[in-house]
């Protein structure tokens, strides 16, 4: 969980979803959350998608595919 100052500072690297305003202690006035969903990652031009949920954990470097196999029709 990040505070929107935090998440202002890393929101090119990473996508997260808003939550409501929250108290905390020994703090004056409300925080708004934010709940980090994935990380974004560009190395040398290629994208690299990574999304986590509950039973959901992919991982794809889309540099290090084939073009060749990506191109081809699936069976």
């Amino acid at each position: 969980m990040l505070s929107f100052e935090t998440y202002a500072q890393v929101s090119d690297f990473v996508r997260a979803v808003e939550l409501p305003p929250i108290q905390i202690r020994g703090i004056a006035g409300e925080i708004l959350p934010y709940r980090v969903e994935s990380l974004v990652a560009e190395a040398a031009g290629a994208a690299v998608i990574s999304e986590h949920q509950p039973g959901l954990d992919p991982y794809i470097d889309l540099g290090a595919l084939d073009p060749a196999a990506a191109a081809a029709p699936s069976a």
